[in-house]
């Protein structure tokens, strides 16, 4: 089970938080996730969140910048607290065209 609720605040603010469930054979493994996005300008935004996997949980941060309608340039840190072993960096590119 997967919900997340998000919701826009003036000032380029967005917020969401949510909750996720899976389901195992002997186990229930419940967390809680939320974060935050503020829009720097119309193609930039800063993210930061926090996700739970098995009672260990994570703080990520990243950036994404719109290259223009269809690219999307997207660079994260992930487990900035280092809970696990190390922390990861990630960077991609997507490209959307909706007819």
């Amino acid at each position: 089970v997967y919900m997340v609720a998000t919701q826009r605040f003036e000032g380029g603010l967005i917020g969401s938080v949510g909750f996720r469930a899976n389901f195992g054979e002997d186990e229930l493994d419940p967390s809680l996730m939320g974060g935050l996005e503020y829009m720097v300008s119309d193609s930039v935004s800063i993210l930061g969140d926090f996700l739970g996997e098995r009672k260990l949980y994570m703080l990520n941060a990243g950036i994404r910048v719109a290259l223009n309608n269809d690219i999307l340039m997207r660079m994260y840190i992930y487990d900035l607290g280092q809970n696990r072993d190390e922390v990861y960096y990630s960077l991609g590119i997507s490209y959307a065209k909706f007819l």
